[in-house]
Protein backbone atom coordinates (compact mmCIF):
# COMPACT_ATOMS: atom_id res chain seq x y z
CA UNK A 1 0.00 0.00 0.00
CA UNK A 2 1.47 3.27 -0.71
CA UNK A 3 -0.08 6.54 -1.48
CA UNK A 4 1.12 9.73 -3.69
CA UNK A 5 0.79 13.63 -4.04
CA UNK A 6 -2.49 13.69 -5.49
CA UNK A 7 -4.53 11.92 -2.63
CA UNK A 8 -4.15 8.32 -4.12
CA UNK A 9 -4.03 5.29 -2.22
CA UNK A 10 -2.66 2.52 -4.59
CA UNK A 11 -2.36 -1.79 -3.69
CA UNK A 12 0.18 -3.29 -5.37
CA UNK A 13 0.78 -7.43 -5.41
CA UNK A 14 4.04 -7.66 -3.99
CA UNK A 15 4.30 -11.27 -5.89
CA UNK A 16 4.11 -10.04 -9.57
CA UNK A 17 4.68 -6.24 -8.76
CA UNK A 18 1.72 -4.86 -10.40
CA UNK A 19 -0.95 -2.18 -9.37
CA UNK A 20 -4.28 -4.20 -8.46
CA UNK A 21 -6.06 -1.33 -6.95
CA UNK A 22 -6.30 2.19 -7.29
CA UNK A 23 -8.64 4.21 -4.24
CA UNK A 24 -9.16 8.26 -4.63
CA UNK A 25 -11.53 9.80 -2.69
CA UNK A 26 -8.62 12.27 -0.76
CA UNK A 27 -8.49 15.64 -2.19
CA UNK A 28 -5.04 16.63 -0.52
CA UNK A 29 -1.70 14.59 0.17
CA UNK A 30 -2.03 11.08 2.07
CA UNK A 31 -0.25 11.21 5.32
CA UNK A 32 -0.62 8.18 7.12
CA UNK A 33 -1.26 4.63 5.94
CA UNK A 34 -2.28 1.43 8.06
CA UNK A 35 -3.01 -2.13 6.64
CA UNK A 36 -5.46 -3.75 9.50
CA UNK A 37 -5.12 -7.06 10.53
CA UNK A 38 -6.21 -9.61 8.14
CA UNK A 39 -4.78 -7.15 5.50
CA UNK A 40 -8.43 -6.65 4.33
CA UNK A 41 -8.91 -3.19 5.38
CA UNK A 42 -6.73 -0.01 5.05
CA UNK A 43 -7.23 3.21 7.12
CA UNK A 44 -5.92 6.58 4.93
CA UNK A 45 -5.75 10.30 6.65
CA UNK A 46 -5.32 13.09 4.81
CA UNK A 47 -4.47 17.15 4.55
CA UNK A 48 -7.80 17.40 3.23
CA UNK A 49 -9.17 16.92 6.80
CA UNK A 50 -10.23 13.26 6.37
CA UNK A 51 -9.49 9.79 7.64
CA UNK A 52 -10.68 6.97 5.45
CA UNK A 53 -11.48 3.07 6.28
CA UNK A 54 -10.91 1.31 2.98
CA UNK A 55 -12.21 -2.45 2.16
CA UNK A 56 -9.24 -3.72 -0.41
CA UNK A 57 -11.65 -6.74 -1.49
CA UNK A 58 -14.55 -4.32 -2.14
CA UNK A 59 -12.34 -1.85 -3.27
CA UNK A 60 -14.71 1.18 -1.79
CA UNK A 61 -14.53 2.97 1.51
CA UNK A 62 -16.44 1.80 4.19
CA UNK A 63 -16.25 4.69 6.69
CA UNK A 64 -15.07 8.52 6.11
CA UNK A 65 -14.60 11.04 9.54
CA UNK A 66 -14.03 14.54 9.39
CA UNK A 67 -11.70 16.32 10.76
CA UNK A 68 -13.30 20.07 11.74
CA UNK A 69 -10.87 22.34 11.54
CA UNK A 70 -6.84 22.28 9.56
CA UNK A 71 -5.32 19.58 7.70
CA UNK A 72 -4.48 16.19 9.06
CA UNK A 73 -0.59 15.94 9.25
CA UNK A 74 0.08 12.86 10.89
CA UNK A 75 -1.90 9.92 12.53
CA UNK A 76 -1.85 6.75 14.18
CA UNK A 77 -3.94 3.66 14.16
CA UNK A 78 -4.34 1.43 17.46
CA UNK A 79 -6.49 -2.00 16.88
CA UNK A 80 -8.20 -4.02 19.65
CA UNK A 81 -9.90 -6.58 19.94
CA UNK A 82 -13.14 -4.99 19.52
CA UNK A 83 -12.22 -1.99 18.10
CA UNK A 84 -9.74 0.13 15.52
CA UNK A 85 -8.90 3.80 17.05
CA UNK A 86 -7.60 6.85 15.37
CA UNK A 87 -5.66 9.86 16.76
CA UNK A 88 -5.12 12.76 14.26
CA UNK A 89 -3.04 15.26 14.91
CA UNK A 90 -2.54 18.90 12.22
CA UNK A 91 -2.51 22.34 11.57
CA UNK A 92 -5.42 23.23 14.87
CA UNK A 93 -2.45 22.30 17.24
CA UNK A 94 -5.04 19.28 19.10
CA UNK A 95 -5.42 15.46 19.22
CA UNK A 96 -8.47 13.68 17.83
CA UNK A 97 -9.32 10.40 18.68
CA UNK A 98 -11.73 8.36 16.62
CA UNK A 99 -13.56 4.98 17.20
CA UNK A 100 -14.22 4.10 13.56
CA UNK A 101 -16.98 2.82 13.98
CA UNK A 102 -18.37 6.31 15.33
CA UNK A 103 -19.27 9.62 12.95
CA UNK A 104 -18.53 12.19 15.61
CA UNK A 105 -14.32 12.35 17.45
CA UNK A 106 -15.19 10.23 20.98
CA UNK A 107 -12.58 12.88 22.44
CA UNK A 108 -10.92 16.24 21.30
CA UNK A 109 -7.87 17.53 23.07
CA UNK A 110 -7.54 21.36 22.28
CA UNK A 111 -3.93 23.20 22.17
CA UNK A 112 -2.17 20.08 22.50
CA UNK A 113 0.65 22.32 21.36
CA UNK A 114 1.63 25.27 21.22
CA UNK A 115 1.67 25.15 17.37
CA UNK A 116 1.20 23.38 14.42
CA UNK A 117 0.98 19.52 15.12
CA UNK A 118 3.83 17.80 12.48
CA UNK A 119 4.09 13.80 13.72
CA UNK A 120 3.08 11.15 15.83
CA UNK A 121 4.41 7.72 16.84
CA UNK A 122 2.55 5.20 19.46
CA UNK A 123 3.93 2.81 21.74
CA UNK A 124 3.59 -0.99 22.33
CA UNK A 125 2.41 0.20 25.58
CA UNK A 126 0.43 2.29 24.30
CA UNK A 127 1.79 5.46 24.77
CA UNK A 128 1.25 8.42 22.41
CA UNK A 129 4.00 10.97 21.29
CA UNK A 130 3.48 13.98 19.45
CA UNK A 131 5.62 16.61 18.02
CA UNK A 132 5.46 20.06 16.57
CA UNK A 133 6.27 22.78 15.29
CA UNK A 134 6.96 24.42 18.27
CA UNK A 135 10.12 22.52 18.87
CA UNK A 136 8.10 19.69 22.16
CA UNK A 137 7.45 16.22 22.03
CA UNK A 138 4.33 15.50 24.35
CA UNK A 139 3.79 12.02 25.72
CA UNK A 140 0.02 11.14 26.24
CA UNK A 141 -1.80 7.99 27.45
CA UNK A 142 -3.42 7.36 24.22
CA UNK A 143 -6.72 5.68 26.53
CA UNK A 144 -7.37 8.45 28.09
CA UNK A 145 -5.90 11.67 26.34
CA UNK A 146 -3.94 12.75 29.59
CA UNK A 147 -0.52 14.23 29.29
CA UNK A 148 1.92 12.35 30.83
CA UNK A 149 5.40 14.05 29.98
CA UNK A 150 6.71 16.91 28.04
CA UNK A 151 10.57 17.26 26.15
CA UNK A 152 12.51 20.21 24.78
CA UNK A 153 15.13 18.98 22.66
CA UNK A 154 15.01 20.50 19.51
CA UNK A 155 15.65 24.00 18.54
CA UNK A 156 13.41 23.81 15.38
CA UNK A 157 10.02 21.59 14.22
CA UNK A 158 10.10 18.14 15.49
CA UNK A 159 9.34 16.37 11.91
CA UNK A 160 9.84 12.44 13.30
CA UNK A 161 8.84 10.31 15.96
CA UNK A 162 9.34 6.57 15.92
CA UNK A 163 9.50 4.31 19.37
CA UNK A 164 11.54 1.19 20.04
CA UNK A 165 9.33 -2.47 19.50
CA UNK A 166 9.94 -2.31 23.44
CA UNK A 167 8.58 0.72 23.74
CA UNK A 168 11.28 2.08 26.23
CA UNK A 169 13.28 4.24 23.68
CA UNK A 170 11.65 7.32 21.54
CA UNK A 171 13.56 8.77 18.75
CA UNK A 172 12.90 12.10 17.20
CA UNK A 173 14.53 13.85 13.87
CA UNK A 174 14.20 17.51 13.79
CA UNK A 175 14.37 20.28 10.80
CA UNK A 176 17.34 21.40 12.67
CA UNK A 177 19.05 18.52 11.49
CA UNK A 178 19.15 17.02 14.68
CA UNK A 179 18.24 12.85 15.48
CA UNK A 180 17.68 12.40 19.36
CA UNK A 181 17.03 9.61 21.42
CA UNK A 182 15.19 9.89 24.22
CA UNK A 183 14.16 7.27 27.37
CA UNK A 184 10.74 6.60 28.03
CA UNK A 185 9.31 6.67 31.52
CA UNK A 186 5.80 7.07 31.09
CA UNK A 187 3.62 5.82 33.43
CA UNK A 188 0.37 5.69 32.89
Amino acid sequence: VLSLRLGEVRIWDMRTRSMISHLKEHSGRVVALAVLDGDQHVVSASRDRSVITWDLIRERRVSSHQQRIGGINAAVVCQAADMIQVVSVGQDRSLTFWDLREPQPLQVVPGAHGQECTCAALSSEGVLATGSKDQRIKLWDFETGRLLAEEHGHCKSVLSLAFSADGRTLVSGGEDAVVMVWRVDARK
